[in-house]
Order: structure tokens, then sequence, then C-alpha cells
């Protein structure tokens, strides 16, 4: 009885994990959506709902990043960005979205202070 019991709470933890994966998922493409359309704020708001839901992803959390950027959030963005690359530093997509940044970050926050330019209509991740 004991193990059917801990089996029954074991699918039920998986279906709860599954439940907040997908939502997650479909928060994370309602933010491209609304960053697609220029709703920068509503699109960082799906962004961090998401985040929340599954922290372990690293697409959201570079979304985030981009988002944060966009909104001239520099120094949050920078952040996202670093943090996605420490976990992943393999990822050649989360190094190369941190380099497009730091080119075009402020001088104080360690960037390069160029014009923004890619980042306006960049990659959804």
């Amino acid at each position: 009885e004991a193990v059917k019991n801990r089996l029954a709470e074991l699918l039920r933890e998986k279906d709860r994990a599954d439940q907040a994966f997908l939502a997650a998922i479909q928060l994370n493409n309602r933010g491209a959506e609304l960053q697609e359309k220029g709703d920068l704020a509503g699109a960082l708001e799906k962004y961090r709902a998401a985040r929340a839901l599954l922290p372990e992803h690293m697409g959201i959390q570079v979304n985030l990043a981009i988002a944060l950027l966009r909104l001239g959030q520099w120094k949050d963005g920078l952040a996202e960005l670093r943090e996605a690359v420490r976990r992943e530093p393999s990822n050649v997509l989360w190094r190369a979205a941190l380099a497009d940044a730091l080119s075009q970050a402020p001088v104080e926050l360690g960037g390069m202070g160029r014009p923004v330019k890619a980042l306006s209509s960049g990659t959804i991740y």
C-alpha cells in the first residue's frame, strides 16, 4: 500500500511539472508575440511569469534578457545574459547574444556604447 501511495504521489508530481512546463512555454510564446508587435512591457511580464514557472529554461531567460535590454534596462538584461552564458557556456547563441548586447551597452556597464541596432529586431529564443 505504501508503494502504491508513493507511486501515485510521484505521478501527481510529474503531472504538475508537465503542466508548469506547458504553461511556461505558452507564456514565453505569448511574450514573443507581444515583443514582435512592439509591446515590450507586455512581453517582459509574460517572460517573467514563464521564468517563475520554469527557471531552468535558458531560452526563456534569454528572451527576458533581450526584452530588458530593449527597454533600456541594461544592468538587469546583461546580468540575465551573463547568467545564461554561465549556466550554458557552450551555447553559441547565448554567447553571441551577450557579445551583441555588450557591443551596444553603455560603457559604464562594461559595454562598448555603440548605438542600438540588432537588439531592436533580434532573435526570439
